[in-house]
């Protein structure tokens, strides 16, 4: 069986919907979300590249959103953030200055 057949089931056991349906809102509210991940305890991390009112302006920020739908704000005040990622020691990597030519950075945050 091909890697990409293989894929292929995954995609349809795990996936209530079938090709050709309507995608379902997970979660809404959020603007300019620019990347997100999981924890291991399911919590959701929702990258916002940008708050402010209109277009991209503004402050990013991190929210975290909890199994039972509770958001926290994780940081804010962030500068074009680019990127979240949970490291394998649980802490959260988050690109800020991320669309600066040589100024960009990694933050580590517990969370």
């Amino acid at each position: 069986m091909s890697r990409e057949r293989r894929c292929s089931d995954l995609a349809e056991v795990r996936s209530p919907r079938r090709p050709g349906q309507a995608p379902e809102v997970y979660l809404s509210g959020f603007k300019a979300v620019i990347d997100l991940a999981f924890d291991s305890e399911g919590n959701l991390y929702v990258l916002q590249h940008a708050t402010g009112p209109t277009m991209l302006l503004g402050p990013g920020e991190l929210i975290r959103v909890a199994p039972d739908g509770t958001r926290t704000t994780v940081i804010a005040g962030l500068d074009r953030p680019t990127s979240v990622a949970v490291g394998p020691d649980g802490a959260l990597y988050v690109t800020d200055h991320g669309l600066s030519v040589g100024g960009g950075e990694v933050l580590r945050v517990e969370p």
